[in-house]
């Protein structure tokens, strides 16, 4: 599971999102019947999918009394345009001040209500959009996302039939890690690290991608050996700077505040303009490690 409030993330790495909200379009006319949530727990919606050849998932965010989402609801839910994009897709409420929702909330970045999503039953983001929005915007947004998805669907199909081609593999795979699907991404990632005819370039973001997944999964050996392997091939000093910041988040992650001290200390004395902010703000987080420098200095 990713955690959205940790300090540092490689800033090449960007997640799906909506985007800008475009010129607002002529409102949809209302289909005879609008189209409703049929289920109140993705489980049962997940299993639903798979019922139906895993098909993609649309999932409402609301709340218990929440005006906003009535309204959205009244203005989304009668349109064409949506009709036709759920016609395929399983529909499910999620209460984002549950337990679920709070779950779904921390992975994709989600505190309020009313927001959407549209995901594979294996929770590969195709469409994410939050808060009050105008009908025909959010309408658009919409369609712009199945077209995106069906572009991205096209990618990775190219990506499979040229497994050699690194520079295709390294884009399916950064799309994919783009839409929350670590898992299915951290193989092609992995296969182009341990490739030897991988580009240094691609090899480079790969490294550094593989090091971020392992450190969402707590995999901080694993991390470790990949970011150190990619200091000693970087070429980009900004990269060089946050794979250097991360071995230090690593040894924090390990609570070892001696290690994580060294590696700061040797950051800051290296780049002394670098991101004193993010430096004063993992010294505080050291010091607070159960076996920080700091504290063993204060016993003696």
């Amino acid at each position: 599971m990713r955690t959205p409030g940790a300090l540092l993330l490689f800033a090449f790495m960007l997640h799906g999102s909506a985007g800008a909200t475009p010129a607002v379009a002529a409102a949809e006319k209302p289909a005879v019947r609008p189209a409703a949530p049929r289920f109140d727990s993705l489980p049962r919606a997940i299993e639903e999918s798979k019922k139906r050849g895993n098909c993609r998932i649309f999932v409402f965010f609301d709340a218990k009394e929440c005006s906003d989402c009535e309204r959205m609801n009244a203005l989304v839910l009668p349109a064409r345009i949506f009709r036709e994009v759920v016609e395929d897709k399983v529909i499910v409420r999620v209460d984002v001040n549950s337990e679920e929702g709070a779950r779904l909330g921390e992975e994709y970045g989600i505190s309020s209500a009313p927001a959407w999503i549209v995901m594979t039953p294996d929770g590969l983001l195709s469409w994410l959009q939050k808060g009050m929005t105008p009908q025909g915007a959010w309408l658009e947004l919409l369609s712009r996302s199945e077209e995106s998805w069906t572009a991205y669907q096209k990618l990775v199909a190219e990506a499979a039939e040229n497994p050699n081609d690194g520079a295709k593999v390294f884009e399916s795979a950064r799309e994919t890690f783009r839409r929350h699907g670590d898992a299915q991404s951290e193989k092609s990632f992995s296969r182009l690290v341990s490739d030897p005819s991988t580009p240094a370039p691609i090899l480079e973001q790969s490294l550094a991608y593989l090091a971020t997944i392992e450190m969402n999964q707590k995999k901080l050996d694993e991390a470790r050996v990949h970011l150190e392997a990619l200091l000693k091939i970087a070429k980009d000093p900004a990269l060089r700077e946050r794979a250097e910041l991360r071995l230090v988040e690593v040894e924090i992650g390990k609570e070892n505040g001696a290690a994580a001290s060294a590696r700061l200390e040797r950051f800051a004395g290296s780049h002394p303009d670098a991101a004193t902010k993010t430096v004063e703000d993992l010294r505080r987080i050291i010091a607070a490690l159960p076996e920080s420098p700091a504290r063993e200095t204060g016993k003696q």
